[in-house]
């Protein structure tokens, strides 16, 4: 099942919770499957990446797309997920993640196994 993306909403949902003073924002988009990505970076540790993904639909509109999957990465390791030692990053992913799958997002550490 598809939910609408919206990188704007996202930050806005993002931003409402507790980040440790980590900043959001949106980066650059990503390839022909997913969305713009948002970066969480915190003062300290390792930031953390997030998109939404497509398996078989490319994404047009990359600011406001419906989306099969997110992907939540620190970025540290080809396989995704959470690989840092860092304890704000790891609280950090922690939340997000937790606060993604309670609002019905399907969330995996890396879209390469999808492809």
């Amino acid at each position: 099942m598809k939910k609408r993306w919206n990188t704007g909403s996202m930050i806005i949902f993002l931003k409402q919770l507790e980040l440790h003073g980590a900043t959001v924002r949106s980066s650059q988009a990503g390839g022909d499957y997913d969305t713009s990505a948002i970066t969480i970076e915190p003062e300290e540790g390792d930031p953390l990446f997030l998109c939404g993904f497509n398996c078989d639909d490319p994404v047009d509109a990359k600011d406001d797309a419906d989306v099969e999957m997110l992907e939540l990465s620190d970025g540290l390791d080809s396989r995704g997920g959470l690989n840092s030692s860092d304890p704000i990053t790891c609280a950090i992913f922690g939340t997000v993640i937790s606060a993604l799958r309670r609002a019905g997002w399907q969330v995996v550490g890396s879209m390469d196994e999808y492809f």
